[in-house]
């Protein structure tokens, strides 16, 4: 760390230049090494470069099979580029059966280069291992034989780095013939085990805070080109072959070398080519994917090279946006419990938002939230999850391949309380609801997968538990309440017209619902002004007053507020859907102090208003009784208000979220039921 007095912000100039240059001399002094320092690839950074002790022995390892011509350019490169004399080129056959490749062995054998035959069958990483045991160098370069040499520099500038005390490995900058990165360093935990941290770049693009240009210590390198120290290889064992056979291998031996005290390089002085169309890597194998999470996931988590604050999906060194999680992984003051909601609207908002923010004021409980993508909950990563490390996983609507795949995983690798939160019967919706055509047809299997791979279900009713008590066996009960930050102080506009205002409020899928109301806004028409809130079916449109378009959640308290309503309505058809429903149209009418005409169903029993069945005179004169008695109607309004605040407000209930989200042995708290106890694949 350089830090320099300077007139506002970094200093610039010679000055600098020096004084930076002073700092890096000084830190050399200090750690006993020697090099020659210059300017680097990109303006504000210095390059050390580290002379060549000696002439050992550098064992170049390469594997093939029936790819002549490929290795034939390898090997040309190799000949044409590099200048280094005490150079071993070791060729490893993985089972060749053409002749013209059996000849061109045996010029290379002429000319004292090692080729050794492996085991057939054998893949990438084990070939590597045999080169090794076959070769006599001090330090080993393993390639690909797609690589290509094209500078002279190249082989010292890696043999200097692994030279330096306590660096095992050091790897070059590959470019491919359009001039764009194809290996570099890897970001561990980037979009799955590791990614290439510069890959796609231009060659001369300095990339993230010049990164892409600077020479710098990384976690792990990918196959492409890599010297190790082969004492650092032996201790090591070589390559785990057995266990990764052809991919991850070299993320799996760099991070065993760090956790035997070796430094791993990454270096762009060091350009190499690259022939082929595709990176080093073979099409990944989930086996070998499984095992590189079970044997390294907290450690693919927590990149030091690369800040836990920024993304692990999408563009690297980006800052992390969606998952909003407040917290410091390595500071475990209270549960941490990460949200993951199917969207931004009131499903969301009542069971996964609303919640987790009042616990988090609360302070009982840091609570973060990863925002949903296109309507739907985006899943993190197994490392994403790792690293943000919750005690507790929150998850609704999580029912497509994707989600199901993903809880899967958090099952095999990850150390959560998955908790699995449905509001509605989502397997037995009404025909006329607008989401049937898009709920999946096979739901209650799918529900059931899901729910397998969970810790527990919470649910809104207790007629939701029933339906769901066969899919999962610890199921809790949290009912909707009303956030008091964000309900309690909405302005309620007065009505100042001639007639009484009658309206209801709602989403676009309760065309069923709101047909119950057709004769009934038909007849009174001209007594009262219909007020209708995001959504008015077609028949009811001559009749009505007004319609307003549905708006974001945040703006749907004030906007509800302004409807200015004498009386508002709350039709359900009977259907086993409704009959599992919730009481919130109840509570975000009556904390506005509206009297209330509704179904008699089972969601609006015990509350202080006015049921009916679905009849329409026993709706119209309801309806008519209040409007006709404003007074009377105001004075329901108050008391349904009160009922709301004294028994309906979220802050109220934080013990019951609290207890429905941490881990605990007590089942069916709500419900009254205690399941037989089971053991699942993890103990539990």
């Amino acid at each position: 760390l350089c830090h320099r007095p300077g007139s506002g912000g970094v200093a610039e100039g010679a000055g600098a230049t020096a004084a930076h240059r002073a700092v890096l001399e000084a830190h050399l002094r200090r750690m006993g090494e020697s090099g020659d320092m210059s300017d680097g690839l990109t303006p504000g950074t210095l390059r050390v470069r580290y002379a060549v002790q000696g002439e050992p022995v550098v064992s170049l390892i390469v594997e093939t099979v029936d790819d002549l011509r490929v290795l034939e350019r390898f090997v040309d490169s190799v000949r044409e580029s590099t200048q280094y004399p005490n150079l071993e080129l070791v060729v490893v056959d993985r089972g060749s059966e053409d002749e013209d490749t059996e000849e061109y062995f045996d010029a290379l054998r002429s000319t004292g280069v090692v080729v050794v035959r492996a085991p057939t069958g054998v893949r990438r990483a084990e070939a590597w291992n045999v080169g090794a045991s076959a070769a006599s160098g001090e330090f080993l370069l393993f390639a690909d034989r797609r690589v290509g040499f094209v500078r002279n520099e190249w082989l010292a500038t890696l043999l200097g780095q692994v030279q330096r005390a306590g660096v095992g490995i050091a790897a070059p900058r590959i470019v491919g013939a359009d001039g764009k990165v194809v290996h570099s360093a890897f970001i561990l935990g980037f979009g799955g085990p590791a990614k290439d941290a510069f890959q796609g770049l231009s060659a001369w693009d300095p990339g993230y805070a010049g990164r892409a240009l600077t020479e710098q210590g990384c976690s792990a390198v990918p196959p492409g080109c890599l010297m190790v120290r082969r004492s650092c290889f032996e201790a090591l064992k070589g390559f785990d072959a057995e266990r990764f056979p052809t991919d991850w291998f070299t993320v799996d031996f760099c991070l065993r070398s760090e956790a035997a005290g070796y430094r791993t390089v990454w270096t762009p002085y060091a350009l190499v080519g690259w022939q082929g169309s595709e990176p080093a890597r073979e099409t990944s194998d989930p086996d070998q994917e499984a095992a590189i999470y079970e044997r390294w996931l907290p450690r693919l988590a927590r990149d030091p090279f690369y800040h836990r604050n920024l993304d692990l999906s999408g563009t690297a060194f980006q800052p992390r946006m969606e998952a909003t999680a407040r917290w410091n992984p390595v500071f475990h003051d209270r549960p941490r419990i990460l949200g993951v909601p199917a969207d931004t609207f009131g499903c969301g908002e009542y069971r996964i938002l609303a919640p987790l923010n009042a616990l988090d004021d609360a302070a009982r409980a840091q609570c973060g939230v990863l925002a949903p993508q296109e309507g739907a909950p985006r899943m993190p990563s197994v490392t994403e999850l790792a690293r943000l490390a919750p005690d507790t996983l929150l998850l609704q609507g999580a029912l497509d391949d994707v989600h199901l795949e993903a809880l899967r995983r958090y099952r095999r690798f990850n150390e959560v309380f998955c908790v699995f939160d449905m509001e509605d019967l989502k397997t037995n919706i009404p025909k006329k609801n607008s989401r049937r055509p898009f709920m999946f047809r096979n739901i209650k299997a799918r529900t059931r997968r899901a729910l397998a791979l969970c810790d527990r279900l919470t649910v809104t009713t207790e007629p939701l538990a029933e339906a769901y008590r066969d899919l999962i066996e610890d199921i809790r009960v949290v009912p909707v309440y009303l956030a008091r930050e964000r309900w309690a102080k909405v302005a309620v506009a007065a009505n100042e017209g001639v007639r009484p205002r009658v309206g209801w409020a709602g989403g676009q899928q309760h065309q069923g619902d709101l047909e119950i109301l057709l004769p009934v806004v038909e007849a009174t028409a001209r007594e009262v002004d219909w007020v209708f809130f995001g959504m008015c079916p077609d028949a009811l449109r001559p009749y009505v007053k007004e319609v307003h378009d549905m708006v974001p959640f945040a703006e749907y308290p004030a906007r509800l507020g302004s409807l200015a309503l004498d009386l508002a309505v709350a039709p359900l058809e009977e259907h086993p859907f409704n009959v599992a429903k919730t009481n919130l149209r109840l509570l975000e009418y009556g904390i506005l102090g509206w009297p209330v005409v509704g179904t008699d169903i089972e969601p609006y029993r015990g509350a202080p208003v006015v049921r009916v069945p679905n009849a329409p005179d026993r709706w119209i004169a309801a309806i008519r009784e209040r409007v006709h008695d404003l007074d009377a109607a105001r004075a329901e309004g108050a008391r349904l208000r009160d009922w709301v605040l004294g028994g309906w407000m979220l802050e109220d209930h934080l013990d019951e979220w609290m207890g429905a989200l941490s881990p605990g042995k007590e089942v069916g708290v709500r419900h009254g039921v205690e399941p037989e106890r089971k053991v699942d694949a993890r103990g539990n």
